[in-house]
């Protein structure tokens, strides 16, 4: 038999260099665009060894863009095979040189997307499973409409009218988001003077106001880092968690939360973590999704409302 060809590399380098590179992909594929400095930081290496690592990324078509040099994929990532057979491949392709003979313009368009349904490791080793998100479509008014119209007025701070479960309500729009899959519009209401949060799906209507109005700096800046649908305008608390040795990794190589801070590790191996939340709900997700190996440290208040529940839904089940 055969004997594999040695790398050269240690266990360990194997190791290190599998991590750095699922925590990179796992960020490229949330949509962010880190640096090679940004990932050695994180990891407490040297930007060399960072640099060697993703190496072991660039045949899915890894880059650098701008003056940072921030990481990109040239190509989207996909689990799933190419939904074309070979012979409607080459169907494509045959119909996209017909373009490249009608100028300049047509030629660069046809390079471009055959180099995306024609790259040839569209059945990659790697799986990276995608969050689920809701469906765009409702309906009368259909969400394309809506969100085109929405992308208007934040972009324009335009004042809007919307019909919402009923009930006709005048907004200030800042951002549209996702929170664990559902698609939300953050906006100010003009007599609660605060960001509130609205599911596109329960949107029965919207119109332009044409009215402009001067964007708060603080709102924008609390919509950016809002944790969860639930998140208010509030004086932030800490929430401390032990998590078991055996899932910390999922926590040190992986934020859950943009507040959350590994803290320490103790002698057991376990992690100490903390997120800053401005609503239980913000956290409580979370916590309960990795039940029994996560352990509320503080505040005590909010480990005996968890408790509560978890009694609650015991007896419920006698």
């Amino acid at each position: 038999m055969k004997e594999f060809e040695r790398t050269g590399k240690s266990a360990l380098q194997r190791q290190n260099i599998l991590r750095v590179c699922l925590y990179t992909l796992d960020l490229l594929y949330r949509g962010e665009n880190p640096t090679t400095r940004e990932i050695a930081e994180h990891f407490g290496t040297s930007l060399r060894n960072v640099q060697n690592y993703i190496k072991e990324l660039e045949f899915l078509g890894l880059e650098r863009q701008g003056v940072e040099k921030r990481l990109a994929l040239k190509y989207a990532l996909s689990h799933k095979k190419t939904v074309l057979s070979e012979v409607e491949r080459e169907f494509v392709r045959s119909s996209l040189d017909q373009l490249e003979v009608i100028d300049a313009e047509h030629r660069r368009l046809a390079d471009t997307v055959s180099e995306k349904i024609m790259v040839a490791d569209v059945e990659t080793p790697y799986y990276i499973k995608p969050e689920n998100f809701e469906p765009i479509g409702q309906r009368e008014y259909q969400v394309k409409d809506l969100v085109r119209d929405l992308e208007k007025a934040i972009e324009n701070h335009i004042k809007i009218d919307l019909y919402y479960e009923g009930k006709g309500i005048t907004l200030f729009p800042y951002k549209i988001t996702a929170f664990e899959g559902i698609w939300y519009l953050l906006a100010d209401g003009i007599e609660d003077d605060s960001i509130q949060t609205y599911m596109l799906s329960r949107i029965d209507d919207m119109a332009l106001t044409g009215e402009r109005f001067e964007p708060s700096d603080e709102l924008i800046e609390f919509a950016e880092n809002m944790e969860s649908a639930h998140s208010r305008e509030a004086e932030e608390r800490e929430v401390v968690v032990k998590v078991k040795a055996e899932i910390a990794d999922y926590f040190r190589y992986k934020r859950h939360l943009k507040s959350q801070d590994n803290i320490t590790v103790d002698e057991e191996g376990n992690l100490i973590v903390s997120f800053d939340i401005t609503h239980d709900e913000d956290v409580d997700n979370l916590i309960k999704s990795w039940l029994p190996d996560i352990e509320i440290i503080s505040p005590a208040s909010f480990r005996e409302r968890i408790k509560r529940e978890l009694s609650g839904y015991l007896a419920s089940m006698k």
